[in-house]
């Protein structure tokens, strides 16, 4: 049992304390045994049922009080690499590397004693038994993950080893998990702390771009920095506030977890299923301690490097046939440009009035994609403890993490479906044949006049983020002590070279595809000329078609940003305990949260450039791939497109002046220029307390918090001047708001292995960031655009929550919980979307300037707005066990299974030309269905186990785009797998696989059609390594 008096304690073992504890219950001596000395101790409640430990005074240090609690007992003491004791009965095969001094134990079965000084407990069966500790004994609702050994997490990234937990999701981005979910509430819910003080970093990805919200991208770092994740799911008083979804916690490894000197180094090779490309990375961590154990320092360093390839299709999304100004009515003799031969007029007119409809849907540019690059990460993290007396406690930590993305794309499109008549798009395609199935949906088809266009993209982007954190605890007396923390931390995203190069070729006759054979994820496609041939392409300024609607030209997008996020944070924390059955935590907290988003673009523009001296074959380059989505016959698989390299030389792009100069002042960029600051001040108290109900123990808190927060905005604005143009202008906007969060956690023991648990709580989570940040911002990318507009006023999302609870454990390492848990929002913020022509939004048209769109094309207009709220209810199962309970032939086999459903409904806000109107829909980033089930086999030197991780769909926006009413994330289940052999006593080789299936990740539209969006295969990864402890 965890008990809810030592959590938070960092300093196990050290220093000696005044111990006058009588003969009694041994579930009480440990309880305060705990509570003197300020450690964690856990166990299963199975563990000490019945059992009465001897006195225990004196001046003791921790170890030799529990020994004497624990004498004839029989029991064992361990202790995790997160420095928390370990209460355990003597096992059948000892999975424990035991380390007294320099001298290491053999791996085998031990008598059980208690003369244990130091353990390093090892292996996923005791990493389950550690979690079990603690979220049986937490007041409230905790699932806990940690480390199978040192420098070991479960899985090779952090997001995914955290979808282990019960009720967590993760989010996918690219290729691997970098965001999650907790109970269907996502990363904007969710509050990251990293050793119990707040944190904030942002990346880029492919499916979710740079994030500039408050989610926290846990791709970031290396998952060997980290001994535990904590993920709390109810609230408590003495936590930060502004979680509704959870707090997730990180732990980092400090000396005191450790022996007096300890050393490990591990290192690996991976394989990149889809290109066979290879990976390495490695890892060390060295600990020593000092004086009687009294001061310690550890540092850890980890690097690696993996290939990055990610094949797939893409639509561009989905839009309404008649918008962008329709297609072009076939004609015939008119000399025109639409003209077409008069066999074929017939067809075509018939074509045309099928397609031509405000009930049909279409692609804007149905396309195959190929990414390839690498990924490397490195972290740092070094630790100092020191216990200068034997009331006082110091410990300093630095934390240190680098990320970084090589990616280069490329693309190849029929663009023109996705341009208006001022670039001479669709107004100018003239439909051959159609087929449009029952819904509406255009499966196939030929047209002519169709701009094709080959695109280069190149996406290098690294994250830095350092952190650093003092703490000092002072034990005035053995029942009052204060600790006062302070913390400073910066994340800095950078991303210099966010680089597209394109060639054009407009208006190909022929042009067709077709997904009625193969499907919409393999769809047949013909460009209607040799795409590898370098003269059929084009580069240079804007050519307006004779006949034509409007002027087109190829780009090259020059668009470096960057995102800063910070905290600075500072804890004052007292803590009484007046008498045994009562304790009191009270605080003052300060949180100051920097960000600021800034980016820039080309000042004349992103189209325009002259037309090469040479011909276009001497800057562009063959380029063959797809050997995975493998297209149907005729669909190429090689195609001539931009080199980066060539171009970046001719036109000197990189040089910031003339064509090249860059600026923060375009329109389209604006926008991507924030600042926000908030200074967070808080309060509160809380009561633990330990009682009789019907003679049945309770434990609880109750308490409440307060906090005031000061938000300041800074952003572009615009001023019409009186010659009607409009001029940016810097803006800013403060303003305050306050909350009162009362919160209560009971939990009741109906007998020494069940247990009740019940929590409420009033939550609130901030405004996201692009909510309160931004006035008006306007996006031309491509056949992407959009206008949106924030609201630095917004309130934030409040409700109450409600969990209940049952857990009940076993003497076999077994555990089973059902939670019950219940949201109900009494507000929620949406981002409004609709449809309008640029001149319907009453913005002026100077905006327009530089990016080749008119007034008459649509945009995506989307605001920020508060609505009604809604509700949310779910139900999570999880149990674990060894697997000898059902037949003692499998007793080296046992599982850990937790299945999470929810249902919830919200109200939207949807709007058309004419009006609004609400809708109830699901909860933005829900799964109704999620669920991870882990079998596992241990005995002596082998060690295996598979997990599989299920996700159901989700939604992504709601309303959708293009009137569709909704847009959302497929379905996906993930296959991973791991063998562990231990070679020699201090040598482990392992070898892990992560994504067997090579699972696709699939965004779509229209929830009763699921018209693909973007369906890409990452690939499965194979990693060999080994582990080597000196």
């Amino acid at each position: 049992m965890f008990l809810w008096l030592v959590a938070g304690a960092a300093f196990a073992g050290t220093g000696s304390y005044d111990f006058n504890l009588p003969g009694q219950p041994l579930e009480t001596t440990l309880s305060d045994i705990a509570r003197v000395a300020d450690v964690n101790i856990t166990f299963l409640p199975a563990t000490v049922k019945g059992r009465v430990s001897p006195p225990v005074k004196g001046r003791l240090s921790v170890d030799d009080a529990l020994r004497k609690a624990l004498s004839g007992t029989g029991l064992r003491i361990a202790r995790t690499s997160g420095g928390t004791y370990l209460i355990e009965p003597p096992l059948p095969n000892a999975d424990v590397v035991v380390r007294s001094g320099s001298v290491d134990a053999d791996i085998e079965p031990r008598k059980a004693d208690t003369k244990i000084t130091e353990v390093i407990v090892t292996g996923y069966k005791s990493s389950l038994r550690r979690s079990a500790g603690l979220k049986t004994g937490f007041i409230g609702v905790l699932d806990s993950i940690g480390t199978e050994d040192v420098l070991r997490f479960p899985d090779n990234n952090l997001a995914e080893a955290i979808q282990r937990i019960s009720g967590v999701a993760v989010a996918r981005d690219p290729g691997e998990g970098r965001s999650v979910a907790v109970r269907g509430l996502g990363a904007e819910f969710t509050r990251v702390m990293i050793n119990d003080l707040e944190a904030q970093t942002s990346t880029d990805g492919i499916v979710y771009g740079a994030n500039r919200g408050r989610g926290f991208d846990f791709s970031v770092f290396p998952s060997e920095l980290f001994t535990r994740i904590d993920v709390r799911k109810t609230a408590l008083a003495d936590q930060s506030a502004t979680s509704i979804g959870a707090t997730i916690n990180l732990i980092t490894p400090k000396p005191f977890d450790f022996p007096d000197r300890f050393l490990t180094v591990n290192a690996h090779l991976s394989d990149l299923s889809l290109s066979h490309r290879s990976g390495q990375g490695g890892a060390l961590l060295y600990s020593r301690r000092w004086r009687g154990g009294n001061l310690g320092a550890l540092i850890t360093g980890t690097y690696s490097r993996a290939p990055l390839d990610i094949q797939g299709v893409n639509s561009g999304g989905w839009s309404v046939a008649t918008s962008d100004g329709g297609f072009c009515r076939p004609t015939l003799g008119t000399g025109g440009l639409c003209d077409v031969a008069e066999a074929g007029y017939g067809p075509a007119q018939a074509a045309y009035t099928q397609i031509n409809r405000s009930d049909v849907l279409i692609p804007r540019f149905y396309r195959y994609t190929h990414l390839t690059g690498s990924v490397s990460r490195a972290g740092l993290a070094a630790s100092v403890q020191w216990r200068p007396r034997p009331s006082s406690y110091i410990s300093m930590n630095l934390l240190d993490a680098w990320y970084a993305t090589r990616r280069t794309d490329y693309f190849l499109e029929a663009v023109g479906f996705s341009r208006g008549a001022a670039q001479g798009g669709r107004p100018e395609t003239v439909p051959r044949a159609v087929t449009i199935d029952s819904g509406g949906v255009l499966r196939a088809g030929t047209f002519d006049n169709v701009d094709i266009r080959s695109e280069t993209a190149i996406d290098n982007f690294e994250t830095r983020f350092s952190r650093y954190s003092i703490l000092y605890r002072e034990n005035v007396t053995p029942k009052l002590w204060f600790d006062l923390v302070f913390s400073s931390s910066i994340s800095r995203f950078d991303n210099p070279d966010d680089l597209t190069i394109q060639i054009d070729r407009y208006n190909v006759d022929g042009y067709s595809f077709d997904t009625r054979t193969y499907g919409q994820y393999r769809p047949e496609i013909n460009y209607g000329f040799d795409v590898r041939n370098a003269d059929n392409w084009y580069f240079g300024p804007a050519i307006f078609q004779t006949g034509g609607t409007g002027a087109a030209a190829p780009e090259i997008r020059m668009r470096p940003n960057a995102v800063d996020n910070a905290y600075t944070v500072w804890k004052l924390r007292g803590n009484y305990a007046p008498f045994h059955e009562v304790q009191i935590n009270a605080g003052l907290e300060y949180n100051r949260f920097k960000f600021r988003s800034t980016a820039q673009r080309l000042v004349q523009g992103e189209s325009g450039f002259a037309v090469p001296g040479s011909r276009v074959q001497s800057l562009t380059k063959d380029f063959c791939g797809l050997t995975h989505v493998d297209p149907p016959p005729g669909t190429p698989r090689c195609w001539r497109v931009p080199d980066i390299g060539a171009f970046v030389a001719y036109y000197d792009l990189y040089s910031g002046v003339g064509r090249n100069e860059m600026s923060s002042a375009p329109p389209s960029t604006r926008g991507l220029n924030q600042d926000v600051r908030e200074d967070e001040f808080a309060a509160y108290f809380k009561v633990n307390f330990k009682a009789s109900l019907f003679d049945l123990t309770l434990f609880g808190n109750a308490g409440v918090r307060m906090v005031n927060t000061h938000q300041t905005t800074g952003f572009f604005l615009t001023r019409s001047l009186s010659n009607s143009t409009v001029e940016p202008e810097w803006a800013a906007y403060s303003r305050r708001y306050e909350d009162v969060l009362p919160s209560v956690n009971l939990k009741l023991y109906l007998d020494q292995n069940r247990a009740l648990k019940m929590s409420w709580a009033h939550v609130v989570a901030k405004p996201p960031i692009a909510s309160i940040a931004t006035a008006t911002s306007i996006e031309v990318n491509g056949g992407r655009r959009q206008i949106v507009s924030g609201n630095p006023d917004i309130e934030p999302i409040r409700a109450t929550s409600l969990d209940i609870s049952y857990e009940h454990s076993t003497e076999t390492d077994g555990l089973f919980a059902l939670n019950l848990f219940h949201k109900r929002f009494q507000n929620y913020i949406q981002n409004q979307t609709y449809f309008a022509q640029f001149r319907e939004t009453g913005l002026s048209e100077d905006y327009l300037t530089g990016t080749g769109v008119a007034p008459t094309d649509e945009f995506s207009v989307s605001k920020y707005i508060n609505t009604p709220g809604g509700y949310l209810n779910g139900v999570e199962i999880y149990w674990q066990n060894r697997l000898y309970v059902v037949n003692d032939a499998l007793r080296d086999f046992g599982v850990n299974i937790n299945y999470t459903y929810i249902r919830s409904a919200l109200e939207y806000m949807t709007t058309d030309y004419v009006s609004s109107k609400l809708i109830s829909a699901d909860m933005i980033d829900v799964s109704r269905s999620s669920y991870n089930a882990t079998f596992y086999y241990e005995k002596r030197r082998i060690e295996a186990r598979i997990s599989v991780n299920y996700r159901d769909e989700y939604l992504t926006n709601v309303p959708g785009f293009s009137g569709a009413d909704a847009g959302g994330i497929g379905a996906a289940t993930y296959i991973d797998a791991s063998v562990t052999f231990k070679a020699r006593r201090n040598l482990t080789i392992e070898l892990d696989a992560t994504n067997l299936t090579n699972q696709s990740n699939v965004t779509w539209d229209k929830t009763d059609a699921h018209l693909v969006g973007d369906a890409r295969y990452s690939g499965r990864q194979i990693r060999l390594g080994f582990r080597y402890v000196p």
